[in-house]
């Protein structure tokens, strides 16, 4: 994954929780084609709870994260001259892992 993404070396944990992350939420043969994750969730709860796949983006695509200044309303003078934001890169699946 970080070698197709052309990322650093530095970033090896984030990929490693990334990948863990998507190993257990994808489906398995030997959990009756559930997730681990689902699977729990049927064991422990009477409902069957589908794992929510609405933050699954491509790894490293990009992203483009408001500034602090921008997100927090602060400096409102500057808000239609300065830039708003900055392009990142998503490593993981967690809205604060973009580089």
């Amino acid at each position: 994954m970080r070698s197709g993404a052309h990322l650093p070396e530095k970033l090896w944990p984030e990929v490693v929780m990334a990948a863990t992350w998507l190993y257990n939420m994808s489906p398995s043969h030997s959990n009756e084609l559930r997730s681990p994750n689902e699977q729990l969730n049927h064991w422990a709860l009477t409902a069957d709870l589908r794992p929510d796949w609405s933050g699954i983006y491509a790894y490293s695509c990009r992203a483009y994260p408001l500034n602090r200044e921008r997100a927090a309303g602060r400096n409102r003078r500057g808000f239609k001259v300065t830039p708003r934001g900055h392009i990142g890169y998503l490593v993981g699946y967690k809205a604060s892992n973009i580089y």
